[in-house]
């Protein structure tokens, strides 16, 4: 079966190759261990989606890098990172600018024992410092202690049309929508689509909540959030985001509420709870953002 393979074009192999090799990295690395045509057709797409799971040492990280900087073609199109455990922060930094030029897609997960130590987080803070001038999909999951003044890093990323941000654990939807301004500031007029997941809306109706998007976060300086946005339109989303929608968690909302309102052509919708996603579940909706990404190329 191999040697049928082999026998084809080596044009039509690489368009074999770039329709399965989809998948966070696993089919392109057993293809590259067939043989050596395999492995040279195949080299284009070797890095084209990449996986890095619980990502605990700098070797980890350190290694993927120098594999990147040895390779003939090392553009990342799509990424997903999950750190559970702390990483030095210039690797942490060296990684995002060594992808960023290419990245079309990144999931950030950091886990819990990298968000419940003291010291800021480096993984966000490189984050928010780093240009992507592709990245067209964010989705960043971390909690409010590792925010910083992203308003200061404007145009980060230009193409960015949907972000998604979730906490580890429920937080305030204020709270959590402060967070999410630090990407929003960094985005231009492409950014279409906003999502927050993991909000507590216990004890409130999300109907009078809406409005609050407007209020100061000077009231919440004392609950250890680190923004400085301070003046009152800061704290708006931009005016091309058309869809701001909320995804509450079982217990931390009124039961069978749901709200769609339109704030001058801002459609925010509450969407049905559901609980805090694992890494793994994660993991999946990229894969299928991949699938579906690659189905219409």
């Amino acid at each position: 079966m191999v040697a049928i393979f082999e026998s084809l074009p080596l044009e039509l192999l690489r368009l074999i190759f770039s329709m399965s090799c989809t998948d966070g990295g696993r089919t392109v690395c057993c293809i590259r261990r067939v043989s050596k045509t395999f492995r040279d057709a195949s080299e284009e797409y070797r890095f084209r989606s990449v996986a890095l799971d619980n990502i605990s040492s700098n070797r980890t990280v350190a290694a993927f890098i120098d594999s990147l900087n040895g390779a003939p073609f090392p553009r990342v199109s799509h990424l997903f990172v999950h750190f559970v455990q702390p990483v030095e922060r210039l690797l942490i930094e060296s990684l995002f600018e060594t992808v960023s030029e290419s990245l079309d897609t990144l999931y950030c997960i950091v886990g819990d024992v990298v968000h419940n130590r003291s010291e800021p987080c480096y993984v966000s803070q490189a984050l928010w410092r780093t240009r992507f001038p592709r990245l067209t999909h964010l989705t960043f999951r971390s909690g409010p202690r590792h925010s910083t003044n992203g308003s200061e890093l404007p145009d980060r990323y230009p193409s960015l049309r949907s972000l998604h941000v979730s906490p580890p654990t429920p937080i305030h939807f204020i709270i959590g929508h402060l967070i999410t301004l630090n990407f929003c500031v960094g985005a231009s007029s492409a950014l279409t689509e906003v999502c927050l997941l993991g909000a507590n809306f216990r004890g409130m109706r999300l109907a009078n909540q809406i409005p609050s998007l407007k209020a100061t976060c000077n009231s919440f300086r004392d609950q250890g959030l680190y923004i400085s946005l301070t003046s009152p339109d800061r704290l708006l989303l931009p005016r091309s985001v058309q869809r701001y929608e909320f995804i509450p968690v079982p217990g931390y909302v009124s039961v069978g509420e749901s709200v769609t309102k339109d704030m001058e052509g801002l459609v925010c919708s509450t969407l049905r709870a559901e609980p805090l996603r694992t890494v793994e579940e994660w993991k999946q909706e990229w894969l299928k953002m991949l699938d579906a990404h690659y189905a219409y190329v």
